[in-house]
C-alpha cells in the first residue's frame, strides 16, 4: 500500500486523496480515502480507508 499513488500523493503533498473506484480481484468495485493527520501544524502521518462497494459488476 505505502507504493499505491495515493499513497505517495499523500505523503508528498499533504494533502486529502481520493481515488478513481477501481474494479477489485472478487470483481467488485473499491473506492480508496487517504487523509493527512496534523498536530497543530505538524503533519503527523495520514487515515486510510478502502470502501467496498459489495455488489459485483461482472
Amino acid at each position: 500500500m505505502l507504493e499505491s499513488p495515493g499513497v505517495k500523493v499523500t505523503l508528498s503533498e499533504k494533502a486529502p486523496f481520493l481515488s478513481e473506484p477501481y474494479v477489485g480481484i472478487r470483481k467488485n468495485l473499491i473506492l480508496l480515502i487517504l487523509v493527512p493527520v496534523f498536530d497543530k501544524e505538524e503533519y503527523v502521518g495520514f487515515l486510510s480507508k478502502q470502501l467496498n462497494y459489495m455488489k459485483k459488476i461482472f
